[in-house]
């Protein structure tokens, strides 16, 4: 398994690992058309997985995954993976970043001076794609019959098995997702820069005529001057300087009011330059936070997994009486199993053993076995549940 990174940029199509598969991808980025999607192509015993996302001035960029004979019905868990690691690439913010009106782009001309970034981001989901491709299937062989340029399209709403079998028989599958490519916080971020970017522009062009209302009271002024000294010359000049005097206070106290109201528009946008800062530091331990929890996850499947290979349910809580032997239970598939009942007393080297045949549901349940017998009260039993000469549960009664 090898994983490129590619794209469209200013300067034309760049890669990262530059080898053979070129050809392929630059077919990939051209043929691109939605906003997102994943293209898969087999050539032979190599199956492509790639997914791509538009960028700002008709950029692309795109992530390959290079499988060997090898093929995977998880086509929804490969797009989350492929979104996670756009969002890690945006979050880093050296080869995506997120424009001031909300949308991604890119400034890099090629993907060479950002391998280490690059290196970073494919080694952190490594082992997600590893577990993947484990869980993959070997591909059928070809059909002749199809040729090897076939294209087809989906939804990522569509029939899945669908879109599985079409991924190894035709050249080329592409599966759009029209709706939530992006995180809920990635989304609320987006929105934000958005809203304050335009509140942005907003200020700064309040901000502008507010400066060009200025100039023009300074222009006032400068002619209120010359009429003044026109008015001087002509009426008396006390009365020539009581309206200048007049005039000019009226104009100080408008230009008083129009900085006060500049500085306040400054500590508006201060103000939502640190509510950004704030929700991106968020954005970040929410992340790191639903990592933790996956890895959590994953291993209390691996867990349950190995358990269920070797018991066919559960026991959660079990209860005993003289008659029966109550419990609740939990199966990961529906199933009818033969169990077997033994109670032994010891003391007495008595054996009392019955057998069951139950169907089990999948998921929790609750079940009760009757002795062939009652137990005697006054005696102690060792219980316990058998399957297939396993103990799964048991107690002292």
């Amino acid at each position: 398994m090898t994983l490129y990174f590619f794209g469209k940029l200013s300067n034309g199509y760049s890669q990262y690992p530059f080898d053979f598969t070129s050809d392929v991808l630059d077919k990939l980025i051209s043929n691109a058309k939605a906003p997102t999607q994943i293209i898969t192509h087999r050539s032979n015993n190599l199956m492509y997985y790639s997914y791509i996302r538009k960028l700002e001035g008709n950029k692309y960029i795109g992530i390959c995954c290079l499988w060997n004979d090898r093929y995977t019905e998880k086509i929804s868990e490969l797009f989350k993976l492929f979104e996670n690691v756009f969002e890690r690439f945006v979050e880093k913010g050296s080869v995506v970043f997120m424009t001031d009106k909300g949308n991604y782009d890119s400034s890099l001309t090629n993907f060479n001076t950002k391998t280490e970034d690059i290196n970073d981001v494919f080694n952190h989901i490594k082992y997600k794609l590893d577990k993947l491709y484990s869980g993959a299937r070997s591909l059928p062989p070809i059909e002749y019959s199809i040729s090897k340029d076939s294209q087809q399209s989906y939804s990522i709403e569509d029939d899945i098995s669908t879109i599985v079998k079409a991924t190894y028989t035709y050249g080329y599958t592409y599966i759009y997702k029209d709706e939530d490519y992006d995180s809920v916080e990635m989304k609320r971020m987006s929105n934000v820069v958005a809203v304050v970017n335009a509140k942005n522009e907003q200020l700064i062009e309040q901000n502008n005529q507010l400066k060009k209302q200025i100039e023009e009271v300074n222009a006032k002024k400068k002619q209120y001057k010359y009429v003044a000294m026109l008015i001087v010359a002509i009426i008396a000049c006390a009365i020539g300087i009581y309206y200048l005097n007049y005039n000019l206070s009226f104009t100080q106290t408008s230009l008083d009011n129009a900085n006060n109201e500049i500085s306040q528009k400054n500590i508006k946008i201060n103000q939502k330059n640190d509510t950004i800062a704030l929700l991106k530091s968020t954005i970040s331990d929410k992340e790191r936070k639903c990592e933790r929890l996956e890895e959590e996850r994953d291993r209390f499947e691996e867990q349950a997994n190995r358990a269920f290979s070797i018991y066919p349910f559960i026991v959660s809580n079990l209860s005993i009486s003289s008659d029966k032997v109550s419990f609740d239970y939990y199966a990961n598939e529906e199933k009818e199993i033969e169990i077997t009942l033994v109670a032994t007393n010891t003391y007495h080297s008595e054996v009392i053993s019955n057998s069951h045949k139950l169907t089990f549901n999948k998921g929790t349940g609750y079940k009760y076995l009757y002795f062939n017998r009652r137990l005697d009260n006054n005696d102690y039993y060792y219980v316990c549940i058998l399957y297939d000469g396993r103990v799964i549960a048991g107690k002292r009664w």
